[in-house]
């Protein structure tokens, strides 16, 4: 594996990790230290895909998107697939290590 996809994936666990527990903690207690941690978080999402993983995520998001065609006839389709690609956006944005993982996996 090389090595900007290695630190890209410490990178994203650690951001995954932040997020997650700060949006347990929002729903849980709420306050200002969840907020900074799911900040945390997202900026952590960020840099592990300046290191890679960031088109697999844009290709996720799409894929995900493309499922509101199917789920909904005409009028509502497009409600659906703006719904979908906004929930595959910040799903990215919470969970960075699934893009990245999954780069690694198809670079080694």
């Amino acid at each position: 594996m090389e090595k900007r996809y290695l630190i890209a994936k410490v990178i994203a666990s650690v951001a995954t990790i932040c997020s997650v527990v700060g949006v347990i903690m929002n729903i849980a207690v709420g306050g200002v230290f969840s907020n900074t941690l799911m900040g945390i978080g997202v900026l952590g999402a960020l840099i592990s895909y300046v290191f890679g993983g960031l088109l697999k995520a844009i290709s996720n998001i799409l894929n995900l998107a493309s499922w509101g065609l199917v789920v909904a006839g005409f009028p509502w389709n497009l409600v659906a697939v703006a719904f979908s690609g906004i929930a595959a956006f910040v799903v990215m944005l919470l969970m960075p290590i699934i893009p990245v993982s999954q780069a690694a996996r198809e670079w080694a």
